[in-house]
């Protein structure tokens, strides 16, 4: 405010000077300063909750002003990205304080999640067809993924295979790879054809020829058939021809 400061005197014999008034101007210039809360570099993961620490604010003539502090967020957890939270505030005078700035980086480290669609294992015949059930794949921050899969399995041999699935999401992040293993094995029998009759019949005394029998598998293709022959032309009577053959598999 504007005050004053008056001079007065009288002499011995009471005669009183004319009064002389000093003015006195009292002003307030002199800025609020605000103090920041918590760090001046914030990290939020992507998708996540950001809380504000805030600012608190005082003033030489005012005091206490951090109930008045407003604060401008950029902030968005929905986007990868550096932000800021910029913190004003002015006394009853009208003085403004020299903004303070937080700055807030989104950063996206979590990894996508793979899941598989299907069996663990799996089991499939030998020269059959395998179809994969694939997998599945989401993010937080991207949502779903395309999975990528990486195929062993071949159905031409018997034996244990893989299939691999991956995925990275759009900000680097790998999946821990999964796994399928897939059992190729061979459990079907060959098929034994026999060549010539079912039923032959020989002259005693005479010459028995066996027309033989040809066998093939699914996987080893033609095989070679071994026989058991009973057959004894010296004595009238009735003989089998026994065919058999197994494949590389036991089968």
């Amino acid at each position: 405010g504007s005050y004053t400061v008056t001079y007065s005197v009288s002499d011995a014999n009471g005669n009183a000077a004319a009064s002389v008034v000093r003015a006195v101007s009292v002003v307030d210039t002199t800025k609020p300063v605000i103090t920041m809360l918590g760090n001046a570099t914030e990290t939020v993961e992507a998708k996540g909750t950001y809380a504000d620490a805030g600012a608190s604010a005082s003033d030489t003539l005012d005091g206490n002003l951090t109930g008045s502090v407003t604060s401008v967020s950029t902030v968005n957890t929905d986007a990868v990205g550096s932000y800021t939270v910029t913190y004003s505030v002015s006394d009853a005078n009208g003085n403004a304080a020299d903004p303070v700035t937080r700055t807030v980086s989104v950063v996206d480290t979590t990894k996508p999640v793979i899941t598989l669609l299907g069996n663990v294992t799996e089991t499939v015949e030998a020269k059959g067809t395998y179809t994969d059930a694939g997998a599945s794949a989401s993010d937080t921050l991207d949502g779903s993924l395309t999975v990528t899969s990486v195929n062993t399995v071949n159905t031409d041999a018997v034996g244990s295979y893989t299939v691999t699935y991956s995925v990275s999401d759009a900000n680097g992040n790998a999946a821990d790879p999964v796994t399928r293993i897939v059992s190729v094995v061979d459990t079907t029998k060959p098929v034994i054809t026999l060549q010539g009759n079912a039923t032959e019949t020989v002259e005693a005394k005479g010459t028995y020829t066996d027309a033989g029998a040809s066998a093939s598998d699914t996987l080893d293709g033609s095989l070679t058939v071994t026989s058991v022959s009973t057959v004894n032309t010296d004595a009238v009577g009735s003989y089998t021809v026994t065919y058999s053959v197994s494949d590389a598999n036991g089968n």
